[in-house]
């Protein structure tokens, strides 16, 4: 299900309740799509590298896209998921601009969750089910910072990324940092700086991320993908892959496991 306006495009990938005990445990490899978090009842948390975000009764959180992470249940918990993208333009994630809130978000309407989960099995559900993510992020979006010191350029950042996002299999960053007028160090600095990555594991990142939606959805072998997301080597783009994912693509395809429970 996809929603697209003038500056922002929706899309909901998948959406269900899910039970989770105290072995609550799964592959915790990138998933390339954001993950909103309702618990229903129950307490857990999940790890973001040095982050933890506590997963609490009457609240979400947002799992944000691309990043590694360990889900913990510490009592039996009741939890809503929904995998989805929010674009602020083509290739560049909102929360690739924006850092996600440690505390979790209270969640004043729980009807709202349902309306999204029955939209997978009811017909003619999809607008309700589009503007209660709205809904319900609306509350998280206000309480994220931009990634970065305040005063960055956020427009020049977006056309950057844009720029990535359009170029993985040809990409040449000294190129695109004289499209800028940066030097390369000044230009790798800036990026630096703003999204607290450098632009060699941003690019990375995106690329794998590509290769993981080519990998679900899509029917090319290994070796397309590779050359796809700027691999002419599919040995190593295979090693670059399992580095960042936990798997290699063959697996990935393989299990499909893009969803917080499936094993």
């Amino acid at each position: 299900m996809q929603l697209t306006d003038a500056n922002l495009s929706l899309s909901l990938v998948r959406s269900y309740w899910q039970q989770a005990e105290l072995d609550w445990a799964y592959p915790s490899y990138q998933r390339p799509y954001n993950w909103l978090i309702y618990t229903r009842s129950g307490r857990g948390y999940v790890e973001l590298g040095s982050r933890r975000l506590k997963l609490l009764p009457g609240s979400m959180v947002v799992v944000p896209l691309n990043r590694e992470c360990h889900y913990h249940c510490t009592e039996p918990m009741e939890i809503g998921a929904c995998a989805f993208t929010l674009q602020m333009s083509p290739g560049v994630d909102v929360f690739d601009l924006y850092r996600v809130p440690d505390n979790p978000v209270p969640v004043s309407d729980a009807q709202l969750f349902s309306d999204i989960i029955d939209a997978d099995s009811q017909a003619g559900c999809t607008l309700l089910a589009m503007g209660a993510v709205l809904r319900l992020l609306a509350p998280v979006l206000e309480a994220s910072t931009t990634r970065g010191e305040s005063g960055q350029d956020e427009v020049r950042m977006q056309k950057v990324l844009s720029y990535i996002d359009q170029h993985l299999s040809d990409l040449d960053m000294t190129d695109l940092s004289e499209q800028l007028g940066f030097s390369d160090g000044h230009f790798s600095r800036w990026f630096s700086s703003a999204l607290g990555v450098s632009p060699k594991r941003y690019v990375i990142q995106k690329r794998v991320e590509s290769a993981t939606r080519l990998l679900l959805f899509g029917g090319q072998n290994i070796e397309a993908v590779a050359r796809q997301c700027g691999y002419e080597d599919a040995l190593y783009f295979s090693r670059i892959f399992k580095k960042y994912t936990g798997l290699s693509p063959r697996d990935y395809r393989k299990t499909k496991q893009f969803d917080l429970g499936s094993q």
